[in-house]
């Protein structure tokens, strides 16, 4: 499911004029997840379509907004305790491992955005290890794309693991601690 679906939103974003990849989207929603139950959607938007856009995009919006809307949901799932993990959204297994690992980076870049615009300004208010795992996703951002190191394939594959695991654990630490304040108000839009 999460293979055709990075591919189908990779197609709709391009098409709506989006410059986001379908990784970085949903970097952007788990990090907006980790301090809300109740996802913003005008800072996940605003993330995804850059508001200076004329409506060029808008002949495709039906198919963005349930493309969007597949992701929310899978991603929402992912958060459930039931539900056996988080599954991010990346290149299949067969994609170049370049596609692969700069579609790693551009996911943590979004979830750095998420976490931003969430409200999250002093990480010394969150767990230390919830700081960590911050600190091990701006390196990851920061990913050599062009490594041709014959063990590239085997860091590729712990990396997914430890931010599919480790996006849990980092929303568990810090979700309770309701450490964040509200930027603007009017952004509580939770309708799609």
């Amino acid at each position: 499911m999460t293979d055709a679906l990075f591919y189908q939103l990779e197609t709709t974003l391009q098409s709506s004029g989006s410059s986001i990849y379908p990784a970085e989207a949903q970097g952007a929603l788990c990090g907006l997840l980790c301090f809300s139950t109740q996802l913003d959607v005008n800072a996940w938007m605003t993330f995804i379509l850059d508001q200076s856009q004329t409506d060029t995009q808008s002949s495709y919006k039906t198919s963005l907004d349930a493309d969007l809307a597949e992701v929310q949901e899978m991603t929402e799932f992912g958060f459930n305790q039931e539900s056996g993990g988080m599954n991010l959204l990346l290149p299949t297994d067969d994609a170049p491992l370049q596609e692969r690992l700069e579609a790693l980076s551009t996911w943590c870049e979004g979830f750095l955005y998420g976490i931003g615009v969430s409200g999250l300004s002093d990480t010394k208010k969150i767990p230390e290890s919830a700081d960590e795992f911050i600190t091990d996703i701006r390196e990851i951002s920061r990913l050599d794309v062009e490594s041709d190191d014959e063990d590239a394939e085997h860091y590729y594959m712990e990396l997914v693991e430890y931010i599919r695991v480790g996006v849990l654990v980092f929303r568990e630490e810090v979700l309770p601690s309701a450490i964040i304040t509200p930027t603007d108000p009017d952004l509580d839009n939770t309708e799609h």
